[in-house]
């Protein structure tokens, strides 16, 4: 049985610069439900685009918690 989460990110581009080189490898987030998830940083690769990763996303997880997709499902501004 797959977990959903829904988070809103909004992850300016320089601030990937710590994900990519390796400084940061684990991304906490709140989940729209207000948890706070865990999930390792270099799946931000499937969804950032020039100025960053900005959005809604759906993070689904398997029964052991490991992460199995993540999908845009709103979008976000990047303000603020």
């Amino acid at each position: 049985m797959h977990q959903r989460a829904h988070v809103v990110l909004k992850i300016p581009a320089y601030q990937l610069e710590l994900y990519y080189d390796g400084t940061i490898d684990t991304v906490a987030a709140e989940t729209t439900d207000g948890r706070v998830i865990y999930f390792p940083a270099n799946v931000l690769r499937q969804v950032v685009q020039s100025h960053g990763v900005y959005g809604t996303f759906e993070l689904v997880f398997d029964a052991s918690n490991k992460f199995v997709s993540i999908r845009r499902v709103g979008h976000a501004s990047q303000a603020g």
